[in-house]
C-alpha cells in the first residue's frame, strides 16, 4: 500500500529539496499536453534525472500534434503504448545508468521524486485521491528495481515501492480503459 507524507514532515521537508530540480526539468519537456521532471535521489544526492521528451532520433520529424493516442482522445494512461515520447521516469533511469552503470544495488536504495507541470507550465499537483495510471513507467520502475517513486498530491506526497506502483497502474488503467471504453460506445 502506498505511503502518505504530509507536508510540514522531515520526509517532505527531505522531498522538498529536490522539487525545484523536477520542475525545472519539466520545463525542459517538449509534450504540449503535459510536462513531467523526475529525479532519483540517494543519500541527499542526484544519481538520475529525466524529462518526458521526443526521442531525439524523432525531433523535427513527429510532433505531439501528430501523437496517435491524442488524435483519438485517449487519456488516464490509455494508449500509452501509442506514444513515442520518452517519459520523465524512463529518461531519469537511462540518466541513471548512463552516470552510474548497471548498479542494481544503487538503484534500490534510491527514491525517485516526480513532479508535473501544466499547460502553462505552473505546478499541477494530483489531487488526494491520485494513483498512478502509466503502466510504461511503472513497469520501468519496476525493472529497475527501485525502492519507491513519491508523487506530489494537494495533500502532501504519496510514495509506492516499485510493486506497489505496478499493481495500482494496473488497476487505475483497468478503470480508465473501462470508462474511456464506455464513452466511446456512447459517441456512435
Amino acid at each position: 500500500m502506498s505511503t502518505k507524507i504530509k507536508f510540514g514532515s522531515e520526509r517532505a521537508a527531505e522531498i522538498e529539496k529536490f522539487t525545484q530540480e523536477c520542475i525545472s526539468l519539466a520545463r525542459k519537456s517538449d509534450c504540449s499536453e503535459s510536462n513531467y521532471g523526475a529525479v532519483i535521489v540517494h543519500e541527499g544526492k542526484v544519481v538520475g534525472s529525466g524529462y518526458n521528451h521526443i526521442p531525439e532520433v524523432l525531433s523535427g520529424e513527429y510532433t505531439c500534434s501528430a501523437c496517435p493516442r491524442r488524435n483519438v482522445e485517449l487519456h488516464g494512461g490509455v494508449g500509452f503504448e501509442l506514444c513515442v515520447t520518452i517519459h520523465a521516469e524512463e529518461a531519469a533511469i537511462q540518466d541513471f545508468y548512463a552516470r552510474n552503470g548497471f548498479d542494481k544495488e544503487l538503484l534500490s536504495k534510491s527514491t525517485m521524486i516526480v513532479e508535473r507541470l501544466n499547460k502553462e507550465g505552473e505546478l499541477s499537483v494530483f489531487d488526494s485521491k491520485f494513483v498512478p495510471y502509466c503502466t510504461k513507467c511503472a513497469g520501468e520502475v519496476y525493472k529497475a528495481e527501485l525502492k519507491e517513486v513519491v508523487y506530489h498530491r494537494s495533500d502532501g506526497f504519496v510514495s509506492f515501492s516499485a510493486k506497489e506502483l505496478v499493481v495500482d497502474s494496473v488497476a487505475s488503467l483497468e478503470a480508465n480503459w473501462r470508462r474511456q471504453i464506455s464513452e466511446f460506445a456512447k459517441k456512435d
